[in-house]
């Protein structure tokens, strides 16, 4: 008896081990496919550092049109918004500010990131009428590194 339960035992974790490793080689392929297909995840992240409330804002980033802020974002607030797919060739970006004028910026985004392998989030900072936005980047196993000095835009 305990020879069969011995092969019984061994012939559970062959199939438990052979079962990982399709799991992990799927997964792995999963990525791959991904990565192939030039999607990249990443965000965009959008905060008032102004002092004046900043309200409806529209961001247009390829397939991709959120809003943020619909009843007013003041001084610090935001939120953030992932996305999975391709670094897009542009964003469009329109906000009203609380003299309640509407402002509309479009720029480039593929051309002017710096560092593809880094490059985690757009950083969408307002203040007032003005808008400038940063490559957000991470170090290579993921700790925060900030942002890159040199604003996408203006």
């Amino acid at each position: 008896m305990k020879t069969t339960g011995t092969l019984t035992i061994a012939v559970s974790l062959n199939r438990l081990c052979r079962h990982m490793l399709a799991v992990l080689f799927l997964t792995l392929a999963g990525c791959a496919m991904a990565q192939e297909a030039g999607k990249l995840e990443h965000g965009i992240d959008v905060t008032n550092k102004g002092t004046s409330v900043i309200s409806e804002v529209a961001v247009r980033y390829g397939p991709v049109t959120r809003t943020f802020c619909e009843r007013g974002c003041g001084k610090g607030v935001g939120s953030y918004y992932g996305v999975h797919m391709p670094i897009q060739d542009e964003m469009f970006v329109s906000w009203k500010t609380a003299d309640g004028k509407h402002h509309e910026v479009h720029f480039p985004v593929r051309s002017r990131i710096k560092e593809v392998k880094r490059f985690r989030r757009l950083l969408l900072r307002f203040d007032g009428g003005e808008l400038i936005v940063h490559q957000g980047a991470y170090y290579e196993r993921g700790a925060l590194a900030g942002w890159d000095e040199t604003p996408l835009y203006p």
